[in-house]
């Protein structure tokens, strides 16, 4: 549990009336909406701030514990985010990604089942490091030629694929055409991570990827 589940936990704990209380003070009409807005904190520990301070005159928890939950979330997100961070260079791996007309996909929960690797991620020879720089762009452009000739005419949530992305390490890319042409080294920094949908306040991409 971080901070924000343990306040809540030792609030409202299971006390249905509260939780009522709580979505009332909130505003909802839609108590349903009110209730998943509050397991989302509940069951993630998401740090929703209107929804916290709300619980300052329902249940009289005063401002310096308000003010501590708020930096000791902020904390924990940081703390969170260096983690994630470290975890995947240490298990990066080389590999291309796939560059389509749309960075949003539609319909995103089409994503959110299937895993964004599943539509980007293009595994390569566990060798391909070790081969000379001539060789390394030979074997690429096979596999993209290969890989988009099976590919361009089949529909995807990201649309159609426009070129694809050579992740050399964790902080260099190269970016590639759809024949296999290398077109430069590519500056941005190419964002792997999954979509995310939330029922009844959990992710259920933690249910669908364990």
């Amino acid at each position: 549990m971080n901070s924000v589940q343990l306040l809540l936990n030792k609030v409202i704990g299971n006390d249905k009336q509260k939780k009522k209380d709580l979505i009332i003070a909130l505003g909802y009409k839609n108590m349903n909406k009110g209730y998943r807005r509050l397991d989302r904190c509940v069951n993630s520990g998401f740090y929703d701030a209107e929804l916290i301070e709300k619980m300052l005159p329902l249940f009289g928890i005063n401002h310096q514990t308000i003010e501590r939950v708020k930096y000791l979330s902020e904390l924990e997100n940081e703390v969170e985010s260096v983690t994630n961070n470290l975890i995947q260079r240490l298990n990066f791996v080389p590999h291309l990604w796939r560059k389509h007309e749309r960075i949003i996909p539609s319909p995103i929960f089409v994503v959110a089942f299937i895993g964004i690797n599943a539509l980007k991620y293009i595994k390569l020879p566990e060798n391909i490091k070790s081969e000379n720089v001539f060789k390394q762009l030979d074997l690429i452009k096979e596999i993209i030629v290969k890989d988009y000739d099976s590919k361009k005419e089949k529909p995807t949530p990201f649309g159609k694929i426009t070129g694809y992305y050579f992740r050399s390490t964790f902080d260099d890319s190269y970016e590639f055409s759809t024949d296999g042409e290398f077109i430069g080294k590519y500056e941005k920094k190419i964002d792997e991570k999954d979509a995310e949908l939330f029922i009844r306040g959990r992710s259920i991409n933690s249910v669908l990827h364990q």
